[in-house]
């Protein structure tokens, strides 16, 4: 799980989407913008996962990948946010961590 330091709060940034840049793959959106520390969240829709089980093993599925590369994307200090598509429902851990590093590292 990723460490709460880590984690970023939408609710208290309700413009990012406006200002952030975007990155977009077959698997997920990259949506980022510089920050102070680096900070990440996940997002999965229902349109996506139906089911809210669904939703989270998912976004756990993603968390665990991304944690594995934590050390080297925290040395840039933007907030992320990663916007699951439907063809990223069934993407591993190990690939998760290294399309994170060979597309936005």
């Amino acid at each position: 799980m990723l460490p709460r330091l880590y984690k970023l709060l939408l609710r208290k940034q309700p413009d990012f989407f406006r200002r952030a840049a975007r990155k977009h793959l077959e698997q997920y959106s990259i949506y980022s913008k510089p920050a102070q520390s680096f900070q990440l969240t996940v997002i999965v829709s229902k349109k996506v996962a139906r089911l809210a089980t669904e939703r989270n093993e998912i976004k756990r599925r993603y968390y665990s990948g991304i944690v594995s590369v934590l050390p080297q994307l925290v040395q840039k200090k933007q907030a992320v946010v990663l916007l699951v598509h439907r063809q990223g429902k069934q993407i591993t851990r190990k690939m998760i961590a290294e399309k994170i590093v060979q597309n936005y590292i």
